[in-house]
């Protein structure tokens, strides 16, 4: 059977990407539709970020030129995961498979028909993998790496290299919609699953205008939530500080022994430091179990256009 499609496409003060990203985008669906691979009724789906330039009015505008070209605009700034997942609930209403990816083309557009084929062979989910990052920075690429390594070592289900860019059954949709956390960790998330999946290498673009929205604070938070959904890290953190006290009282001990009370001063400060970062580390968990028990909206609409 030919499958419905949606790519959904979050966007946050895009309005000099959309211009070049919009006419790929239309022009590979628009491939996929003529070669039979999905329905004639396949469509985008761009969810506005609480974007403050003309982001919205530029979907707005497309929507009212292509039917194929929908939109859903929520009512502040809600985060990239936030709105992803809107717009997969959104899509996930009508379609058979949806596609993640962002819109300033640095996820290839190109291996969509690839992705198809490994869906049509039996994959509920495809991750797009990429397998080079020569337009990173130095810092940027050696980071990401780091943390790759690290989830790997705390949950081997984690896909290396594999950010936002997937695609996903209604099925996994379907399941998807029983997840309430909070602390939004998509790539984490449909891995749990344990479905049938495949991967799809690519190589990382650069980006052709504007700049990104994702800023040093919102990558270190989204990190944050990842290693916080494991159970084992966890408890790391909640006994981080008793660690750390302990280590103080040995060190004063030891320093003290030798008879060095400028040693003992010493070793308390850096001492003290680690346990100062301890317990930053345990209110970081301690305020993602909050926002958790508050249960508030992950997002909120305040106008579409579909």
């Amino acid at each position: 059977m030919t499958p419905r499609l949606a790519v959904v496409v979050p966007c946050y003060n895009e309005e000099e990407m959309l211009p070049l990203s919009m006419p790929v985008f239309l022009d590979m669906l628009d491939t996929l539709r003529k070669s039979g691979e999905v329905k004639s009724d396949s469509f985008l789906l761009f969810v506005d970020d609480g974007s403050t330039d003309s982001t919205w009015r530029y979907i707005a505008d497309m929507h009212f030129m292509r039917n194929d070209v929908r939109g859903i605009r929520l009512s502040r700034n809600f985060g990239q995961q936030n709105a992803l997942y809107a717009g997969i609930m959104k899509a996930g209403e009508s379609c058979d498979i949806v596609v993640t990816m962002d819109a300033d083309l640095q996820d290839d557009v190109q291996v969509l028909p690839e992705m198809l084929e490994k869906y049509k062979k039996g994959s509920e989910i495809v991750y797009g993998v990429r397998f080079c990052r020569n337009m990173d920075t130095g810092l940027k690429k050696y980071s990401a790496a780091l943390f790759y390594r690290l989830l790997k070592f705390i949950d081997p289900r984690t896909v290396r290299g594999h950010a936002d860019f997937r695609l996903m059954s209604s099925r996994v949709v379907e399941l998807l919609k029983e997840h309430r956390e909070q602390n939004l960790y998509l790539r984490g998330i449909v891995s749990d699953m344990g479905f049938e999946s495949s991967e799809v290498m690519y190589e990382r673009r650069g980006r052709d205008a504007g700049c990104t929205g994702y800023s040093a604070g919102k990558m270190v938070e989204l990190a944050l939530n990842g290693l916080m959904r494991s159970e084992r890290l966890q408890n790391l953190f909640y006994k981080a500080p008793v660690y750390a006290f302990a280590a103080i009282v040995c060190e004063l001990i030891i320093s003290c022994g030798k008879g060095s009370g400028k040693g003992a001063v010493i070793s308390g400060r850096s001492m003290a430091a680690l346990i100062l970062v301890s317990q930053a580390m345990l209110l970081s968990m301690e305020s993602a179990v909050l926002k958790e028990a508050r249960q508030l909206p992950r997002y909120i609409v305040c106008d579409t256009a579909d």
